[in-house]
């Protein structure tokens, strides 16, 4: 279907999906015609039309938002180990957290065991950790709104939409530098890229490990999300050292546009 003359035009979500699909489909029969019809156009957010609402904040305690149902493959255990480290520093910050706390599974890049998240879980009730099991759209764009920073440490997103919808809304996006990610966050400028060490396609390299039922690849995990969260509060530290350089990255929001793409019937989205 597309290559049949019927498809117009097949339009991947980002660069990172575009080279994806171009490493897929590279001497398929038909590939030509396909590859003469791809392009990419980042996906629509609505920009808020609210001044930011940290604006004036003095940042005397630091909001960090992590929005993700899977909360192993998402960053979620960075998430509440960064809430412990910056107890133990005594440095004022508090995590929201958003998930509905999936771990493990058979298709995601986390240790298999749920019991190997147990020591995650439990920081949950650490003082400065507030966690909603699922919260309504419109609640999410606030929190985030009213947040000083978003957290995406995943260790697999080909994406990241919420990465996107806190930029909208002038939040800066802490992330790890895998896939599309590096394509429209900018390290210390509209938020901080945290090293991950990736393959030639930008995924981790460990993502999709045959090991990862074994002892191994648990301490692989977990020696990753504490060097994560160490970085992430070294670089939080950093950006709040001065309420008007935090400001300017707050300000740092980049918005994509790409030129409309007229298809007919479909246009398959890749991401």
């Amino acid at each position: 279907m597309l290559g049949g003359k019927r498809c117009r035009a097949i339009v991947a979500i980002s660069e990172h999906a575009r080279k994806v699909f171009l490493h897929t489909h590279d001497g398929r029969p038909g590939a030509r015609d396909m590859l003469d019809r791809l392009t990419m156009r980042y996906p629509n957010v609505d920009v808020s039309d609210e001044e930011d609402l940290l604006k004036d904040d003095a940042l005397e305690r630091v909001q960090v938002t992590f929005i993700g149902s899977h909360f192993g493959r998402k960053g979620g255990c960075v998430a509440v180990e960064l809430a412990r480290n910056a107890n133990a520093a005594n440095f004022p910050l508090d995590v929201t957290i958003v998930s509905s706390l999936q771990v493990g599974g058979s298709i995601w890049t986390d240790p298999v065991s749920g019991s190997f998240f147990d020591k995650y879980l439990a920081l949950l009730k650490l003082p400065n950790v507030e966690h909603h099991i699922s919260l309504d759209n419109r609640t999410v764009i606030d929190l985030l709104g009213r947040s000083h920073f978003c957290l995406l440490a995943t260790f697999g997103d080909t994406f990241g939409f919420t990465a996107i919808e806190a930029l909208a809304n002038s939040t800066p996006v802490i992330a790890t530098k895998q896939c599309a990610l590096p394509e429209f966050i900018v390290h210390r400028k509209n938020g901080v890229l945290l090293d991950l060490p990736t393959n030639c396609h930008g995924e981790w390299i460990h993502s999709s490990s045959p090991r990862r039922a074994s002892a191994s690849f648990e301490k692989i995990f977990a020696e990753e999300v504490s060097r994560l969260a160490r970085q992430a509060l070294d670089e939080i530290m950093l950006a709040t050292q001065d309420a008007r350089a935090y400001q300017a990255m707050s300000a740092g929001r980049q918005e994509h546009r790409s030129p409309p793409v007229r298809c007919a019937r479909s246009q398959p989205l890749l991401g």
